[in-house]
């Protein structure tokens, strides 16, 4: 198994959802990790 990095820029959670059910579909193991923020000062 080789992992990818893949970041998607989505606008909702709907679009999220998608993804995963997508991934599901292609039956592609995938785990969710969010992006931390830029500090701004």
């Amino acid at each position: 198994m080789k992992a990818v990095v893949i970041t998607a820029y989505t606008d909702n959670a709907a679009q999220i959802e998608a993804l995963k059910a997508f991934m599901k579909a292609l039956k592609i193991k995938f785990e969710l990790a969010k992006e931390k923020q830029p500090v701004q000062s």
